[in-house]
């Protein structure tokens, strides 16, 4: 997706050749068309370089770090030191980037003492690569990687029925989290199969849902945040959906208005329809369908019911989808019944619309209940005169229903790699889960989900294909991809974490569309991993 670091490195040293008297870039040892001085400097920044990695003097280095180039400019004095992108993994800190060039500058002896000295790593100035929270200064902060104040937005969900109000930590923050892999089809070999290998009784592509929907999703939802998955969160197999396009559902889906003049109408927009299953390709099921809309006023005087017919008694996730516009309100009111009882939700219509949007998981009994199970909708809003509008509810996560080669997975949706989830969820083909033209599903699979995330924000952060798509305008803050990479090898000790990011978006550009730079990514990572390890060494050394 990105150029490779050597590449940039090239494109800056052939800028750089017009105005320097001698730039290098060799395989270590290869000094042949260097001249003594440059080779000289090449040779003991090369020893520096060793002795970090062999004696962690003056520092602890990166094991393959080496020289990419070096560049000497007589007039004015100045010496640029590229180094390879293995050296910029390492975490840098004010101390140890100190340490760095102070060691640099005295390997390269005295001939270079009244030189200027800039190393990069990356692309960048080491010192650039020191995370905002770990300088000292804030004089030296780069602004350019900090978001820009502003009062975040009306939140797509809120759960008014809470005990307590979030107001601070993550509250109206929109985070989307995924956890690697997933049952897939492998097209040459014309089967379903997991992504990674059986390793210690489990895979890769179940395990880390055991650290996403658990421990990491809860306690984002907890301080405030909504939290968005690629891949079906809920682990029941039964599966309910009611939709108003559906035949003979009216004692399930129901509409009501205490005055004949406010009644309920078709849209003009498309929306979810259960239609002909399975899926194949191509299908997308939120442009099968119809959905309905209604005026708001200051009462509740019309909404919609819908009632499951629960097939056995157990919690189930509760799901609900829209036609988003600007006409629409940012309060629509839904409540769930339950069997604990009664929950609330205010949803803000003008975003996240033709897609399944999660209110919560509940408790709900056998069968149907219409005073203890159902979702109902109401036009009450503070905006009297604009719209609500109504679509599907799906009640639980069920099984998989997308048909590759006319075979179905015959597994529960949520061990399913995201590429499945995304056709249900009424994801565009093309820009989203389908980029390989039905012959790659495991390439599909991890790119789709970023994709995913810039289809759910929208343009001008659009997916790669097409930027100005205005996609469903979820304010997303941030985006995770938690992974275990589990597995085993007899003929390696390094066992640890990894972060990986990306500094670079497909078109070289160092900058998001909002003009914040992309080494926020890498300190996001930086600062995460760095959490990580240090928690992780105070227990287990």
């Amino acid at each position: 997706m990105t150029k490779s670091l050597g590449s940039i490195l090239l494109a800056i040293q052939f800028l750089l050749l017009s105005c320097t008297s001698e730039s290098v870039k060799k395989d270590r040892y290869d000094y042949s068309s260097m001249n003594r001085a440059t080779r000289k400097a090449y040779q003991r920044v090369d020893q520096f370089l060793q002795r970090g990695i062999q004696y962690q003097d003056p520092v602890e280095l990166v094991k393959h770090s080496r020289i990419d180039s070096i560049v000497i400019k007589k007039k004015p004095r100045k010496l640029d030191i590229y180094l390879n992108g293995w050296f910029s993994a390492m975490p840098l800190r004010e101390q140890n980037t100190a340490m760095i060039y102070a060691g640099v500058k005295t390997a390269l002896g005295r001939k270079f003492r009244k030189y200027p000295i800039t190393i990069f790593a990356d692309g960048h100035p080491i010192e650039q690569l020191i995370p905002n929270l770990y300088r000292d200064s804030l004089s030296d902060y780069d602004r350019a990687r900090m978001p820009a104040k502003s009062a975040p937005p009306s939140p797509l969900v809120r759960r008014t029925s809470h005990p307590w109000q979030i107001s601070h930590g993550l509250n109206n923050r929109h985070i989307a989290l995924w956890p690697s892999h997933g049952w897939y089809y492998e097209q040459k070999l014309d089967r379903w199969e997991w992504q990674r290998a059986r390793v210690f009784q489990t895979v890769e592509d179940l395990m880390p849902m055991a650290f996403t929907h658990h421990y990491l999703v809860p306690m984002l939802e907890n301080a405030g945040a909504q939290v968005f998955l690629p891949r079906e969160r809920d682990v029941q197999t039964h599966e309910v959906v009611i939709d108003n396009d559906s035949q003979g559902n009216k004692k399930f889906y129901e509409e009501y208005s205490s005055e004949k003049s406010l009644a309920w109408q078709t849209t003009d927009a498309p929306g979810f329809a259960v239609g002909r299953l399975p899926y194949t390709s191509g299908v997308n099921p939120f442009q099968s369908g119809t959905s309905r809309k209604i005026e708001t006023s200051g009462e509740a005087k019309a909404g919609v019911r819908w009632i499951p017919d629960i097939p056995v008694s157990d919690e189930y996730a509760v799901y609900i989808s829209f036609f988003s516009s600007e006409q629409n309100v940012t309060d629509a009111h839904y409540t769930v019944f339950h069997s604990g009882g009664q929950t609330e939700f205010l949803v803000n219509q003008q975003m996240g619309g033709g897609t399944w949007i999660y209110l919560g998981t509940f408790k709900f009994e056998a069968g149907i209940n219409a005073e203890i199970g159902k979702v109902e909708l109401n036009n009450l809003s503070q905006d009297p005169g604009k719209l609500v509008t109504a679509d599907a509810v799906r009640f639980g996560g069920g099984m998989g229903n997308i048909a590759r080669n006319g075979k179905v997975s015959g597994r529960p949706r949520f061990t399913e790699a995201a590429r499945y989830y995304l056709q249900y969820t009424g994801m565009p083909d093309s820009l989203v889960y389908n980029l390989n033209k039905d012959k790659k599903d495991y390439n599909d699979d991890y790119q789709s989900r970023g994709e995913w995330v810039n289809y759910l924000k929208g343009a001008p952060f659009g997916p790669n294909r097409d930027r100005s798509v205005a996609g469903l305008g979820v304010p997303i803050d941030l985006s995770l991809g938690f992974h275990t990479d589990a597995g085993r090898t007899r003929n390696d000790t390094v066992i640890g974490t990894l972060s990986i990011y990306s500094t670079e978006d497909p078109d070289d550009s160092i900058f998001f569309p909002d003009s914040m730079s992309r080494l926020a990514n890498r300190d996001f990572a930086d600062i995460l991993q760095t959490q990580l390890v240090n928690d992780i060494r105070k227990k287990y050394d």
